[in-house]
């Protein structure tokens, strides 16, 4: 009788573990369900953080595509100093004139 007695305790037993395992995930069930309400805000907030820097990633794509490069800035340069060596030729030219033209009134005033 005692095997008998030992097999019904080790019974119980196993099927008290047995039953303590089926009824883990039902146990508490709202604490559960606020973690999940919890881990849901969370994704939500990663998913509208990823968006806004998607959106910045795509606006300094478009910032790096019309910055100027250093060979813009360089071929600008050059344009500008060719101009003032344009615009000082022609203001030298302007002054030749305008020195032709009141030496030529000074002299035909003086002819007269």
């Amino acid at each position: 009788m005692n095997s008998w007695l030992e097999v019904v305790i080790a019974g119980v037993i196993v099927l008290g573990i047995l039953v303590a395992i089926l009824r883990t995930g039902q146990a508490n069930p709202q604490p559960t369900g606020r973690l999940m309400t919890r881990i849901l805000k969370v994704e939500g907030d990663f998913e509208g953080i990823k968006h806004r820097v998607g959106e910045m990633e795509k606006t300094l794509e478009a910032m790096e595509r019309q910055m100027a490069t250093k060979e813009d800035i360089e071929h600008l340069e050059k344009l500008m100093e060719r101009d003032a060596a344009t615009s000082k030729k022609t203001w030298d030219a302007i002054q030749r004139l305008e020195n032709f033209f009141l030496q030529d009134a000074i002299n035909g005033r003086k002819g007269r």
